[in-house]
């Protein structure tokens, strides 16, 4: 992991383990000064079936996650790259 990973996940208090942080900047979204997080989320097994070797990556899907902040004139957003999963197993 890199350390703006480990420094991100360590100010925003993450404990999930599929999050990546890649990227924080500040930016401004929807009218507002907000600090945008980019994670890539990985999972290791199909979150239906738990099969580790039946599942293909499918394409991405962005989120947006509103988190709260101590901070509300800089509100935090992680905005999260899904990776689209097909799975083989049970077709999910």
């Amino acid at each position: 992991m890199n350390p703006t990973a480990n420094y991100i996940e360590n100010l925003l208090n993450v404990k999930d383990p599929c999050l990546n942080f890649v990227d924080c900047s500040q930016t401004t979204y929807k009218g507002r000064k907000v600090i945008m997080c980019t994670a890539i989320a990985e999972l290791d097994t199909c979150p239906n079936c738990k099969s580790a070797d039946d599942y293909i990556y499918n394409g991405f899907k962005v989120v947006h996650i509103p988190y709260i902040s101590a901070d509300e004139s800089n509100p935090v957003i992680i905005k999260v790259k899904k990776h689209g999963i097909f799975c083989k197993n049970c077709e999910l």
